[in-house]
């Protein structure tokens, strides 16, 4: 008797186990309504898990780009946001986000959730809402190279007045190398409180990886709302390629 009743035991619990799953990733995936409700609701960050290239192309208004490709960075960012708070993913359709919110589980998040069919789907849902989709008028990218701390503080000055007269108009990246990188080093930097403020607006801050091995820099030291890219001239290049307008940060 132990032996024919412990067997089915065990394939029941499988069994539960195997139904419990499908039932959780259905429940973190919200509908385009829900998300927008959840949206608007207080300590609620909505992040896009996408790359910058898509991420120019159109955004969710007030999302933060945090590239979940780029794992090992997605994961040393995500290990310095705040738990308590709320989180609402979303990628191109929907695959990624969920790759995203398996990640941010794992590091203890319980509050995480994505948009079922991703930006296509809401693009699709507020065709005749668009102030909910940010297309960008404007777009700039700032150099960084010098570690002077006025200098730092005259590119926080230059960006209040940005966002005050474009707002969320402007695609603006900032792009730290060189000695500049000192400007996202967590113990080095003079602006800690504005790069977060100005990160929670949309404004990327970017470090530059090939710096940062040079100088021996660990991804780990730089403040968490920078997001890396691998040459940061050859990105500031690229840009201006593309289209972007170009401006260097001093006197």
């Amino acid at each position: 008797m132990k032996k024919t009743t412990s067997t089915p035991q065990w394939v029941l619990l499988c069994g539960w186990i195997l139904f419990i799953q499908p039932v959780i990733a259905q429940v973190n995936s919200l509908s385009t309504r829900v998300f927008d409700k959840k949206s608007v609701q207080p300590n609620t960050v909505i992040v896009d898990v996408r790359t910058p290239a898509e991420w120019r192309a159109g955004h969710i208004t007030g999302a933060r780009l945090h590239n979940v490709l780029e794992t090992d960075s997605f994961n040393a960012q995500i290990a310095n946001w705040d738990k308590s708070a709320t989180y609402l993913l979303y990628c191109r359709s929907g695959k990624r986000s969920q790759r995203a919110l398996e990640l941010m589980q794992t590091a203890g998040f319980n509050q995480v959730y994505d948009l079922a069919g991703g930006f296509l789907a809401w693009e699709e849902s507020k065709k005749e809402v668009p102030n909910k989709i940010i297309k960008p008028l404007h777009r700039l990218v700032i150099q960084v190279t010098s570690g002077d701390t006025l200098v730092w503080k005259g590119l926080m000055n230059n960006l209040k007045h940005l966002q005050a007269g474009w707002g969320d108009s402007a695609q603006i990246l900032v792009v730290a190398h060189g000695p500049g990188i000192d400007l996202l080093r967590k113990e080095q930097t003079t602006q800690q409180n504005q790069i977060a403020n100005f990160n929670k607006l949309g404004i990327q801050f970017l470090a530059c990886e090939n710096t940062m091995a040079e100088r021996k820099i660990t991804k780990e030291s730089i403040v968490k709302e920078s997001g890396f890219v691998k040459m940061g001239i050859g990105e500031i290049v690229r840009l201006q390629e593309a289209g972007w307008s170009y401006i260097k940060a001093g006197f």
